[in-house]
């Protein structure tokens, strides 16, 4: 089996909605982690920046009718950094009539009752619990884990593996230098609310959700087994990917969050097959999704800023060898 990159550094470039449950049921001692942690994010990340340096994955396509579609890669998770970055790109962003996200999380985080359904959505309601869906082995660990991080509830066995993953996930980049309130989507759609400007979203929050708890425990169980296998090293691998995203270093980006799992002669067929189905859903069917909507834009006249997960650039599948071989001029420029 070779697993290379666990859920938490796939989900940074990947998916905006996946940080959105982490805080739910925590206790009192719990939140005072978090809140320690993101303090000591913040002094982390406040050394001084050269600007010049700072240059995220952006492309550029002119449509037919003299409109533009910047295509911008965005991490879900960020430093202070990212605010440098969110300066310079609001000239392109105020040159556009919309800004398309994956998912309006702003809108999203004030719907309580939005968030109660999803919640609920998260719950396993056929009479099993996790133990049901984790190995003995995985849930234990977890179990420790979440207990040694203060958030551990027994309320937790009622829900799917994805709930854990996010819990996981959202402790994990706790930890590392960034967090998720330096998010490119919450900067940007920040930045879009402050000059009232029309937000699009290509997927949805629901989207998402409905996707994580559809991975099958086969491949939640070969995540788990991955991260736990080296749980120190998400850490650095999450440090590391933030430094190649605000370089704009393609090669390592790819590296560290597109190429994270391969076939080998240690998987069983099952296995195999859930990583295959994993990586359709994940990537090849929304980048199609996401190509699709790009177009239209491109197509519609309407000048669009078109910020989704940087992995979804990237790849023979990604979005930008989707549109180059529908015959656009995808054009990559400096922010």
């Amino acid at each position: 089996m070779h697993i290379k990159k666990p859920f938490v550094i796939i989900t940074a470039l990947s998916l905006s909605a996946a940080m959105l449950f982490s805080g739910c049921g925590q206790s009192g001692e719990s939140s005072q982690t978090e809140s320690s942690a993101v303090e000591t994010t913040a002094s982390a990340t406040t050394e001084a920046t050269d600007t010049a340096s700072l240059n995220p994955l952006l492309w550029k396509v002119t449509g037919e009718k003299g409109n533009t579609v910047y295509l911008f890669g965005t991490i879900h998770a960020g430093g202070i950094q990212s605010d440098q970055v969110m300066n310079k790109l609001k000239e392109k962003v105020d040159s556009c009539d919309a800004l398309a996200v994956e998912a309006d999380i702003l809108t999203y985080q004030m719907d309580f009752e939005r968030q109660q359904k999803n919640l609920l959505s998260m719950m396993l309601t056929d009479g099993t619990t996790i133990k049901d869906h984790l190995s003995s082995d995985n849930y234990d660990k977890c179990v420790k884990y979440l207990t040694d991080a203060g958030q551990y509830n027994a309320a937790f066995d009622s829900y799917k593996p994805s709930f854990w993953s996010q819990l996981i996930t959202q402790n994990e980049i706790n930890k590392s230098d960034i967090n998720t309130s330096k998010a490119m989507d919450t900067l940007l759609l920040s930045y879009a609310s402050e000059k009232s400007k029309e937000v699009i979203e290509v997927e949805s929050v629901e989207f998402q959700i409905d996707m994580t708890n559809n991975f099958s425990d086969t491949w939640y169980n070969l995540q788990f087994e991955a991260f736990f296998k080296e749980p120190n090293a998400t850490k650095e691998g999450l440090d590391k990917l933030y430094k190649a995203w605000l370089s704009g270093d393609e090669a390592q980006l790819k590296e560290l969050a597109l190429d994270e799992t391969e076939l080998d002669d240690g998987m069983t067929n099952e296995q195999q097959k859930a990583v295959k189905e994993y990586k359709k859903a994940m990537y090849t069917d929304r980048n199609l999704g996401m190509a699709e909507k790009a177009e239209r834009f491109i197509k519609g006249g309407k000048s669009v800023f078109f910020a989704v997960g940087t992995a979804h650039f990237m790849g023979d599948d990604g979005i930008v060898k989707l549109l180059s071989d529908k015959g656009y001029t995808v054009e990559k420029i400096s922010i």
